[in-house]
């Protein structure tokens, strides 16, 4: 009981490839809160973190929910700036 490995589990090799691809993503800091904060730019969000990872990765079986809840456990990073928030994002 117990020895058989989980079917649900995602590999390590994965879990790297989301987390290069998290950390190809440029921050812009800020020390205003008393501590140091993290930005992503204002113009991303975890979806369209997700597609651009699907495109760099194919073959890839990851979820968005399995991408979105490992961004969420592992990076405090925020979106945007709102303190200086000059660059209007385009959608296509």
């Amino acid at each position: 009981r117990g020895l058989a490995p989980a079917v649900n589990k995602i590999s390590v090799v994965i879990q790297t490839s989301i987390d290069n691809h998290i950390k190809f993503f440029p921050l812009k800091s800020s020390h205003y809160a008393g501590k140091e904060i993290h930005y992503l730019d204002a113009c991303l969000t975890v979806k369209s973190m997700y597609e651009l990872y699907c495109v760099k990765y194919p073959d890839s079986t990851v979820k968005y929910g399995y991408y979105r809840e490992y961004f969420r456990q592992n990076y405090a990073y925020r979106f945007g700036r709102p303190q200086i928030e000059l660059v209007h994002c385009v959608k296509n």
